[in-house]
């Protein structure tokens, strides 16, 4: 803090020195004029984010990206219909596709005439259970208790291999003894999987008949037609809302940009009368050493009629950035 004091002395000192001796001037500020939002196009994650306060940008350019959603494929299976294409948005009421599940089977069993005692027959969803089939045992398969209702129940097979129709004896044991069996039933096949997503598709390749495992990325939406988050003026970036991981609405505003750098000065409201747009005044850098006056030219001015001043603004003859100090005069020195 002290080192920046003592520099900002300095700078002062050495305008005295070096600046012309202006009759009346006024303390000014460049500042962002005719913004425009940069907007999210889609809700999700920004995944970059390549503006900064002070950056000139030029319409259209791209300047971040939101994250798509992926869609995983729930199975093994084989891909029976399509029912969407790229492109094209898709409703989480209705599938984008359908997926015939290979090596998960379905079987109905219960316990009646098979349980020994009562604990035998509480079956609890959730609880894996062993199946061996019943002729001779060579078929074995492990699943998952997914429904029960009374002395029946239903488990989904996650390991193994059964055939559909056969009968199979179910144990708690992983050896599946005969002994130890809790209940009975029949291989049927698992339902068809039907994945649904909300948004547009993008990179949808699947075709029926195609085989896909599970955890296989099936395609990828996002919320609205495009991800690129982009320029919408030429201009300066003034103010940066977000940043690179943020998760952003449809439509946020990410950033501001200007579409030009004005001088913004308040002078007395006798000063201000006198001046029209078009009219030019003078203005000096604050980082400028040797005090250079530069041409302004008026381009509004709004007066305050409770305060004695007006709000003036003017176009530079250069490119300043956003947020620098000027003096600005009306002296002809």
């Amino acid at each position: 803090m002290r080192r920046c004091i003592v520099y900002a002395a300095a700078l002062l000192l050495a305008l005295s020195l070096t600046a012309p001796a202006l009759a009346d001037s006024w303390q000014g500020v460049t500042a962002g004029a005719d913004t425009v939002p940069v907007t999210a196009p889609c809700a999700g994650t920004l995944t970059a984010l390549t503006l900064t306060a002070g950056q000139r940008v030029t319409a259209g350019e791209t300047v971040g990206e939101i994250a798509l959603t992926p869609v995983y494929a729930p199975c093994d299976g084989r891909i029976v219909s399509v029912l969407r294409r790229e492109g094209e948005r898709a409703d989480s009421a209705e599938p984008v596709l359908q997926i015939e599940p290979v090596g998960r089977y379905r079987v109905l069993c219960t316990v009646s005439g098979v349980a020994k005692t009562v604990e035998d027959a509480w079956i609890r969803c959730g609880e894996t259970l062993w199946m061996k089939c019943t002729a001779d045992g060579s078929h074995r398969a492990a699943g998952r208790v997914i429904a029960v209702s009374g002395m029946n129940f239903e488990i989904e097979t996650t390991a193994g291999e059964l055939y559909i129709g056969e009968a199979v004896w179910v144990s708690r044991d992983e050896k599946c003894n005969f002994a130890d069996r809790i209940g009975k039933g029949t291989v049927t096949a698992a339902p068809t999987e039907s994945v649904s997503a909300e948004g547009v598709l993008f990179g949808l390749r699947a075709e029926a008949g195609a085989f896909v495992r599970r955890g296989q990325l099936l395609f990828r939406t996002a919320q609205g037609a495009e991800t690129l988050l982009r320029a919408p003026a030429d201009g300066v970036v003034t103010e940066v809302r977000a940043e690179a991981g943020a998760t952003v609405a449809a439509d946020e505003t990410v950033a501001v940009v200007a579409a030009s750098v004005v001088l913004r000065v308040s002078l007395p409201l006798e000063t201000a009368v006198t001046l029209a747009p078009g009219d030019c005044l003078r203005y000096m850098r604050a980082d400028d050493p040797h005090g250079v006056l530069r041409e302004a030219e008026v381009i509004r001015i709004l007066t305050d009629g409770t305060s004695g001043t007006a709000a003036v603004e003017l176009a530079a003859e250069e490119d300043l950035p956003v947020g620098m100090s000027v003096i600005v005069t009306d002296d002809e020195v």
